[in-house]
């Protein structure tokens, strides 16, 4: 299976928008029924800011040219040399496949650096995820914290150094 990831602008978006309300969906077990809400009414908000700054980067994951996902990339605002995943989603139909695997190997091939996930403490099944996959990437050399009551944070570098530094 071929696994690509196609970056997206205001003017090929058109996916995005169902796509991220389909992982608002899935989120809302994860998340108190107010910010799950609050996500749901302000995706326009949210996609747009991917359209108006430099430092973000949208993505749709691609499967044998089939829209299997997206990946919503960031700089991260408190720490300007660390790219973030703002969100990531593989739809239930290509799960479990490897898809998720090699579009982060991707994203960091296309942005090496310092990167950081974070990850809502009640997704176990993401966190499990993203530690399998960063073990990969890291060589193992990755940090775990709980830098937030509700959220995870997975750290590491990519063997090529290359700043997210925002001037």
């Amino acid at each position: 299976m071929k696994i690509q990831l196609v970056e997206i602008d205001e003017g090929s978006q058109e996916p995005l928008p169902t796509l991220f309300q389909d992982y608002v969906l899935e989120m809302c077990q994860y998340l108190d029924p107010e910010d799950a809400e609050k996500q749901s009414l302000n995706a326009a908000a949210i996609l747009q800011r991917y359209w108006q700054n430099k430092h973000r980067w949208a993505y749709l994951i691609m499967a044998d040219r089939q829209i299997a996902g997206f990946c919503l990339l960031r700089v991260y605002p408190q720490e300007t040399d660390t790219f973030d995943i703002d969100q990531f989603f593989v739809t239930t139909r290509f799960r479990r496949r490897g898809i998720g695997r090699v579009a982060l190997l991707e994203l960091v091939r296309k942005h090496p650096g310092r990167w950081l996930i974070r990850v809502l403490k009640t997704n176990s099944k993401a966190l499990a995820f993203w530690l399998d996959v960063v073990t990969e990437v890291s060589d193992g050399d990755y940090q775990l914290t709980a830098d937030q009551v509700d959220m995870d944070f997975v750290r590491f570098c990519t063997r090529t150094r290359q700043s997210a530094r925002v001037d």
